[in-house]
C-alpha cells in the first residue's frame, strides 16, 4: 500500500494463460484483507469522523458504514485489483444498523476525508459505487499516540490526587502551616517552590514580599483550603494566562491540558497543582 491506498500485485494475464495466477490471486486477497483491517482501525480512531461540525449529528456511524461497504469489495480475478462497492440504504440498515439520514451524513464525512472515492460508476438503480482508501492512516496513528500519552498522564494525575486525598483523610487535619500551603507537613523546604505572582494570587497564595496585605486578584479567597476548588476563569484571557504560568512551572503539556479541563469545570484545586510541582521536582 502507498499513501493509504491498496496497491495490488502487478496485473497479470487472464487465468487461462497465466500459470502463476492462483498464487497471485490468493496473495491479492490476503493483501486486501489486511488493508480492510487497517482501514477499520483508522476510521474508528479518526477524531475527524466522530463529530460532524456542519450538522447536529454528534456521533457519525462511519465505522459501521465502512464495514458494510468493505464487505462488497473483492478482488477482480482478471486485474487483481479491488472492485468498487456500493450499498443501498436497506443494506446499510440491515447490515450495520445505519439509518438513512445518519447514513447520508456519515457517507459525506467519509467522502470529505478521502475514505470513500467515487468510482465514476453507478448501479442500475442509481447507487454510487466507491473505492475504499485509507489516506489518513499516518495522521490517525500520530493522534492515537498523542491521545494515549495524554490519557496516561491524566490517569497518573487522578491517581496521585486520589492517593493524596486518601492519605489526608487517614491522618486527619494538621495545624502545620507548611501542609496548608504545600500539602506536606513538616517540610519547610517545600516552600522553596516559588509560584509566579499571578498564579499565586490565582491559587489564593500571594508571592508579594514585604507587604502584609494580601494581594487582591482573580479567584483569591483568604487562606483557602488546599482542596477548595478554584473559581473557573471568566474570560479566555484569564484562562490562557493561568495555563501559561502552569507551563512556566515546568508542567508538561498533557498536565496543562488536564488542568485546563479541571479549571474550566471548577474542579482544580491548589493541592492538585502542588502535587504536580512536587512530582516534577522529584522526577
Amino acid at each position: 500500500m502507498s499513501g493509504g491506498r491498496y496497491d495490488p500485485p502487478e496485473a497479470v494475464q487472464p487465468p487461462e494463460t497465466d500459470p502463476d495466477w492462483p498464487r497471485r490471486y490468493e496473495a491479492a486477497k490476503r493483501e486486501l484483507a489486511a488493508f480492510k483491517f487497517e482501514l477499520f482501525q483508522t476510521v474508528a480512531a479518526d477524531p475527524a469522523l466522530r463529530i460532524d461540525e456542519d450538522s447536529r449529528l454528534r456521533s457519525s456511524p462511519c465505522v459501521q458504514m465502512i464495514i458494510v461497504y468493505s464487505h462488497f469489495v473483492t478482488i477482480d480475478p482478471k486485474t487483481l485489483e479491488p472492485t468498487a462497492a456500493y450499498a443501498s440504504a436497506i443494506t446499510l440498515e440491515a447490515r450495520g444498523g445505519v439509518k438513512e439520514t445518519s447514513g447520508k451524513k456519515a457517507r459525506a464525512l467519509l467522502v470529505k476525508h478521502g475514505y470513500l472515492v467515487f468510482s465514476g460508476t453507478k448501479t442500475k438503480e442509481g447507487s454510487l459505487k466507491f473505492f475504499l482508501r485509507n489516506p489518513r492512516k499516518a495522521v490517525v496513528e500520530d493522534h492515537v499516540r498523542e491521545a494515549t500519552e495524554y490519557l496516561q498522564e491524566k490517569q497518573a494525575v487522578e491517581r496521585a490526587e486520589e492517593r493524596r486525598r486518601s492519605k489526608r483523610h487517614a491522618v486527619g487535619p494538621s495545624n502545620d502551616t507548611t501542609e496548608t500551603v504545600c500539602g506536606v507537613a513538616g517540610r519547610g523546604d517545600v516552600g522553596a517552590l516559588n509560584v509566579p505572582n499571578y498564579l499565586g494570587v490565582y491559587l489564593g497564595v500571594s508571592s508579594t514580599e514585604g507587604n502584609d496585605t494580601p494581594a487582591v486578584g482573580y479567584g483569591q479567597i483568604p487562606e483557602p483550603e488546599p482542596d477548595e476548588p478554584i473559581d473557573p476563569p471568566e474570560t479566555e484571557a484569564e484562562l490562557e494566562s493561568a495555563l501559561n504560568e502552569f507551563r512556566e512551572l515546568g508542567l508538561s503539556e498533557a498536565v496543562v491540558a488536564y488542568f485546563a479541563i479541571k479549571l474550566k469545570a471548577g474542579q482544580l484545586t491548589r493541592a492538585m497543582v502542588r502535587e504536580q510541582m512536587e512530582m516534577r521536582l522529584a522526577a
